[in-house]
């Protein structure tokens, strides 16, 4: 008998080694795909509760039209740990709890959300946390925020500052440049605190002036909160550009004492607040020295003084801006007012800090802002960053009804043109004569007709344009008006000989 050896049929080494580098492929692209799907996922349930926020907020409005007033706004901060108020008006909480449940309850799912990086701010803010004592604009950094960058692009201030290198810059880049000087200049946290002087007259004057702002807000924020005693119109003198320009907090320290130079001091800054609408009360004066030794010199703390403790926070806050305005896609820093990304990722960054200087934010890795203005009736909300929004961040408003708009479908003027001679100033509002007063519409919700810019027709007088009333409707930057607000403002187009009015109705 003899035997015969069976070949068994088996893979060869080769085989095994090809079917092994299929299936690593297969589970390579199984594995991207799935991550895919679990990224789109969690957006979507982020962006469906960001619409309901939304949605519940618009509730409470229609339920309550006094909650938001004619005016009112609120911020709500969305993390990977929490969700709040950050702020607005008393109520609102438990208004949108009745819709959404506890806010504690809320988080995003989603943790790399391109809006304010909370790992920036968080270290940006690092040394003032370390200091372990609150900012006197702890609670209202987005209000500082909305004084300083109002004051960049306030009617006048141009005029009133030699300014060459930012006289024609927009409101935005000027954000950014400030952003970018109190975060570069090492001796920014000096300055303010020791004190010095912002009183420059060189091309970066803007910039001083936006620090000296900040600063003079700061000092009637510590001081209100202290009971100093100053009155109302002393609180807004100080957070006025005027202020600002008077480098007020610095001279009140040891400038405006009992001698000859103080009155002369005091006297100018009375006359000046006076003629704007800010008429000082007897008191005032002590009230600001006093207010203004205890905020530069007086150590709370035991270590440090308030001045001391608000410019970590500033200059925190700056260095958080800025790095957000010199970006890989921007390395120049350079924006125009009509980039809405780079402007609503500044208010998300300005609002969020709101949450860590009043130590309410936690370690969180992720963070969604909504903010909500109620303007012209309407409820109107933007979500940062914008791809977080249902509507992918548009603005989402609402009558009270329940429905949302992205744009304004009311009339707005497309074009201004200027004649301007020795004999006359006319001007044409879309391609149309128009005698004085001519009369322009904006928008203060849609930025697509928020601003126009007068357009050289027939000029052979060069012209100027100011706000000769409702300095906080519009704002004037060279010859582009923006509209900061509903309401009505005057222009005047004047140039050596002639002049004309034309009306500015803001929606």
């Amino acid at each position: 008998m003899s035997n015969k050896l069976t070949k068994n049929a088996g893979f060869t080494l080769v085989e095994l080694i090809v079917v092994i580098a299929i299936l690593g492929i297969l589970a390579g692209v199984g594995t991207v795909a799935y991550s895919g799907y679990v990224k789109r996922a969690q957006q979507g349930s982020d962006q469906q509760t960001v619409a309901n926020l939304i949605y519940a907020a618009q509730l409470a409005d229609y339920a309550d039209s006094s909650l938001f007033g004619d005016d009112g706004s609120a911020a709500i901060l969305i993390t990977d740990d929490d969700c709040y108020v950050v702020y607005g008006p008393s109520g609102l909480e438990s208004a949108l709890e009745d819709s959404v449940g506890s806010l504690s309850n809320i988080k995003l799912a989603y943790t790399d959300w391109n809006g304010a990086d909370l790992t920036t701010l968080q270290s940006a803010l690092s040394d003032y946390q370390a200091l372990g004592s609150a900012a006197s604009f702890a609670d209202n950094v987005s209000e500082l925020w909305d004084d300083v960058s109002g004051y960049l692009s306030e009617e006048g201030v141009g005029t009133l500052i030699d300014s060459t290198k930012y006289a024609d810059a927009t409101d935005s880049e000027l954000l950014a440049a400030v952003a970018n000087y109190a975060a570069s200049d090492a001796d920014t946290v000096k300055w303010w605190s020791e004190p010095k002087s912002y009183d420059d007259d060189g091309e970066q004057s803007r910039l001083w002036y936006a620090n000296a702002m900040a600063r003079n807000y700061s000092l009637a924020e510590y001081a209100v909160s202290n009971n100093y005693g100053l009155s109302a119109n002393m609180v807004s003198f100080l957070k006025s550009a005027l202020a600002a320009i008077n480098d007020v907090a610095y001279y009140a320290l040891d400038g405006i004492g009992s001698d000859t130079n103080g009155d002369s001091k005091w006297n100018t800054w009375e006359n000046e607040a006076t003629t704007n609408g800010y008429s000082f009360v007897d008191g005032d004066r002590t009230a600001l020295q006093n207010a203004a030794k205890a905020y530069f010199t007086d150590k709370s703390d035991g270590t440090n003084t308030q001045a001391y403790v608000d410019a970590m926070a500033y200059c925190g806050i700056m260095t958080a801006v800025n790095d957000a305005t010199y970006s890989e896609d921007n390395p120049s820093g350079t924006h125009s007012t009509s980039d809405s990304d780079y402007l609503d990722t500044i208010a998300s960054y300005v609002t969020v800090s709101s949450a860590v200087l009043s130590g309410s934010l936690s370690d969180a890795e992720s963070a969604v802002t909504i903010t909500a203005t109620k303007a012209n009736g309407k409820l109107f909300c933007t979500v940062s960053p914008r791809e977080a929004g249902v509507t992918d961040g548009q603005e989402d408003s609402s009558d009270g009804s329940g429905s949302g708009s992205t744009t304004c479908n009311e009339t707005h003027t497309e074009s201004i043109k200027v004649n301007s001679t020795n004999i006359m100033v006319k001007f044409i509002i879309d391609e149309e004569s128009a005698v004085s007063p001519g009369s322009i519409i904006l928008c203060s919700i849609d930025s697509d007709y928020s601003s126009i810019t007068f357009e050289d027709n027939n000029v052979s007088a060069e012209y100027t344009i100011t706000v000769t009333e409702g300095t906080d409707v519009v704002s004037v930057s060279g010859k582009t008006i923006t509209a900061l607000k509903a309401g009505t403002a005057t222009l005047t187009v004047a140039n050596a000989k002639k002049s004309a009015t034309v009306t500015v109705t803001v929606h």
